[in-house]
C-alpha cells in the first residue's frame, strides 16, 4: 500500500529553462517538503519516518511517499478492525509502559478503529511557501544570467 503527495512544475510565458535544471529545482523542491512530512511523521521506532522518500516521475514532477504498509492508515485511520494483542505489546510496552495494555488498546481499535494521524498531506500543504520561495528564487537566478 503506497501513499502519494506530489508537485508538479508548469513553465508559463517566456521562461527560459532547460529540462535538467527544471528536474532539479523539482528534486529540490520534494526535498523541502520531504522535510517537513518527516518532522510531521509519528514515530515508535521510527520505520515510517525512514520509509518517506522523494522520486521524480517526470522531469516536472516529483512524489514524495512511503510504501511501508501502514503508511496509508496512520495518515486516514482505519474503520474497525481486529489486531491481535501479541502484534501490540511491543508498542504497548514502549509508548504506554505497560505490555498488557495492548489487550485494552486491541479492544478499542476492534470497535472504534485508529484516528488519523495525517502527516503527509498537511506537511506538502505546510510546505508550500517555501517551495515556492525557493523555485521563485531559483528562477530569478536564471533570469539574471
Amino acid at each position: 500500500m503506497r501513499i502519494n503527495v506530489g508537485l508538479k512544475f508548469e513553465k508559463k510565458g517566456n521562461l527560459k529553462l532547460e529540462k535538467k535544471e527544471i528536474e532539479n529545482m523539482m528534486y529540490l523542491a520534494g526535498l523541502i517538503a520531504e522535510g517537513r512530512i518527516k518532522e510531521l511523521c509519528t514515530v515508535d521506532l521510527g520505520f515510517l519516518r525512514a520509509s518517506v522518500y522523494t522520486e521524480m516521475k517526470k522531469y516536472n514532477t516529483v512524489v514524495i511517499g512511503s510504501d511501508l504498509i501502514y503508511a496509508l492508515p496512520i495518515e486516514y485511520g482505519t474503520k474497525p478492525h481486529f489486531v491481535s494483542p501479541e502484534y501490540l505489546k511491543g508498542w504497548a510496552g514502549r509508548v504506554l509502559g505497560d505490555e498488557n495494555a495492548a489487550y485494552a488498546v486491541a479492544k478499542k481499535i476492534e470497535r472504534k478503529g485508529t484516528r488519523a494521524h495525517p502527516f503527509m498531506r498537511p506537511g506538502l500543504f505546510q510546505s508550500k511557501s517555501k517551495i515556492q520561495a525557493f523555485i521563485k528564487s531559483e528562477i530569478m537566478k536564471k533570469m539574471i544570467k
